[in-house]
């Protein structure tokens, strides 16, 4: 980036952050987010599904190589999570319909079982955990303080007796007003462009709708901007910033660990022109792509493939929702078991 363009992009919300542009990169690589900043944007470091120390060490990581340059961290912290992280509990609630259905998936393509857990159940997102990881993010350098999903008053208090930036990610205009009464000093407004979590609508139809809720409070654009010509369509829109996340890892120069498996890098590659019929029938979709819930119970965009087929047309599904308790039906405690999708035609 030139020195021209980094003060065409300078504005207010550089000033308040000490940034030289005010481009925002959400990640769940840590070294992402230091090259982030130390690009002139604020890097981003997405720790929820970090332990608590493991964030002390990558905070002070940030703060030894960053220095005085911005940066924050992003947590989720949603409502109806369990109240411990205890691991046997939740596993003794997951219903024999689904351990049926993961058993004939590992037996049928030959997928061992090493009987440990992954980076999204080695501990349970529990109340217990968000308030250890809290703990640990108030006592820290971090300047900015990102919640992705909830605004409890017990990370806002705290937050803002210290002194932290505030940002939420918000995908409707009720949810900015929300985030407004709950203190959040930055909104970002991201739409589905952003893997579809959000809701169903477009980034450049959300954010002047977030805009002009957000009174004077900063609004920054996230979801599918990738190009000088997305940030200018951003900022003319009253928008004070743009943020990127996952997919900009694909461009020359990038932390190579920060991106995606080099299967999904491809696959993203042949998908320049992704058609917009997310929630319509797979079939009719040439690069067999839909909105679906996976993973941490949200929705998102999803590539059809053997796993979603068969759950979406499984017996174990429809068990499995039924007697999970809420815990797992909403948040997705046990990823396949809050997969809710139509059949796919591709494996």
């Amino acid at each position: 980036m030139t020195q021209v363009t980094s003060k065409r992009l300078r504005n207010q919300l550089c000033e308040r952050l000490g940034a030289q542009v005010p481009i925002f990169g959400f990640t769940h690589s840590l070294d992402a987010a230091i090259a982030v900043s130390r690009s002139g944007g604020i890097g981003i470091w997405g720790a929820t599904r970090s332990t608590p120390g493991e964030i002390e060490e990558g905070v002070s990581r940030m703060a030894a190589e960053l220095g005085d340059l911005p940066y924050g961290l992003d947590l989720v912290i949603p409502p109806g999570m369990p109240e411990r992280d205890n691991r046997d509990e939740i596993e003794a609630a997951i219903p024999d319909a689904h351990r049926a259905f993961i058993g004939a998936m590992r037996e049928k393509y030959g997928v061992p079982d090493d009987d440990t857990p992954g980076m999204r159940s080695r501990f349970v997102r529990s109340e217990q955990m968000a308030r250890e990881q809290v703990d640990v993010v108030m006592d820290s350098s971090i300047s900015v303080l990102a919640l992705g999903i909830g605004s409890p008053e017990w990370v806002i208090g705290p937050a803002k007796e210290r002194g932290k930036t505030l940002v939420s990610l918000v995908g409707q205009p009720k949810h900015a007003l929300k985030a407004l009464q709950a203190g959040a000093d930055i909104l970002v407004a991201q739409g589905t462009d952003a893997g579809a979590h959000t809701g169903p609508v477009g980034t450049f139809s959300l954010v002047p709708q977030i805009v002009d809720v957000a009174g004077d409070v900063p609004v920054v654009a996230a979801g599918g901007v990738a190009t000088g010509r997305h940030i200018a369509a951003a900022m003319a829109m009253g928008r004070s910033g743009v943020a990127g996340d996952g997919l900009v890892v694909l461009r020359r120069g990038a932390p190579r660990a920060a991106g995606p498996r080099q299967t999904h890098r491809r696959w993203v590659g042949r998908c320049d022109h992704l058609p917009g019929r997310l929630g319509q029938d797979p079939a009719s979709d040439p690069y067999g792509v839909d909105r679906r819930v996976v993973g941490a119970g949200r929705p998102s965009r999803s590539r059809c493939h053997t796993r979603t087929s068969w759950w979406a047309t499984s017996s174990a599904r429809s068990s499995a929702t039924r007697s999970s308790p809420s815990c797992i039906r909403r948040r997705g405690r046990a990823s396949p078991s809050s997969i809710v999708a139509r059949p796919c035609t591709r494996s």
